[in-house]
């Protein structure tokens, strides 16, 4: 009798480790909801923006849907189907499974979107989607990236800068997860999304030993002039 109760406790002890240490469904709901892209300065319709929708996992991963294209109007629907994307039961407990985040694209705009984060659902109970996109301005200055050295995780970008308060200067800058491939910068022109002052008074005032290259650099067109 001892035997018997001891083998079904082990047995519901193994079953409750098998259901806590198996897949886990991370569900991410069908969705359709109508958007808006609009110039955030005029407030005049953004024709032809792309509207794109990621499913970002615990670990990483990154799924993508769309491109969705807003009309001539600046309007557009998402519609989205039903997928599971399946996770461990602690990746589902403690990073709460996959999140989904839209990013919106528009030629001659800086990038917007909505970051549904741990809300889930949020998108859907909004109903819709209103993004303002910031235009291009070349505030702060151009660079040409000369060179390009990997540090570890670091890169460090040899910048001449060509117009705005500090044309004509040379600049070493370190920047941290950049958008592309090691060697793709050089030969390339950016802007500053913040004045050289800016940037390295952040990085004395937090300790950084580099700055992320996307919070301090942009792509943009090859001719935009200085506007601060």
């Amino acid at each position: 009798m001892t035997k018997s109760i001891a083998r079904t406790f082990l047995l519901l002890i193994a079953c409750s480790l098998a259901a806590c240490i198996g897949p886990r469904p991370s569900v991410m709901p069908a969705t359709t909801v109508p958007f808006l892209v609009v110039d955030e300065e005029s407030g005049f319709p953004v024709p032809g923006a792309n509207a794109y929708v990621f499913y970002e996992g615990p670990n990483g991963e990154k799924e993508t849907r769309g491109p969705f294209v807003a009309d001539e109007a600046g309007r557009g629907l998402i519609s989205l189907k039903k997928e599971v994307f399946w996770i461990t039961w602690s990746e589902a407990y403690f990073a709460g499974g996959y999140l989904r985040r839209v990013v919106v694209q528009a030629s001659g705009y800086e990038n917007g979107g909505f970051n549904e984060g741990f809300d889930h659902g949020a998108i859907d109970k909004l109903g819709s989607l209103t993004f303002q996109l910031t235009p291009f301005r070349n505030r702060y200055g151009g660079v040409i990236v000369k060179s390009q050295v990997q540090d570890g995780d670091v890169y460090i970008l040899e910048l001449q800068i060509v117009d705005g308060p500090r044309a004509g200067e040379h600049y070493r800058l370190r920047v941290v997860n950049p958008s592309g491939q090691p060697g793709e910068y050089v030969g390339n022109k950016y802007y500053l999304r913040q004045s050289i002052e800016s940037i390295e008074a952040e990085i004395m005032r937090f300790g950084y030993d580099a700055v992320s290259f996307d919070n301090v650099l942009r792509r943009g067109f090859p001719d935009e002039p200085f506007r601060p």
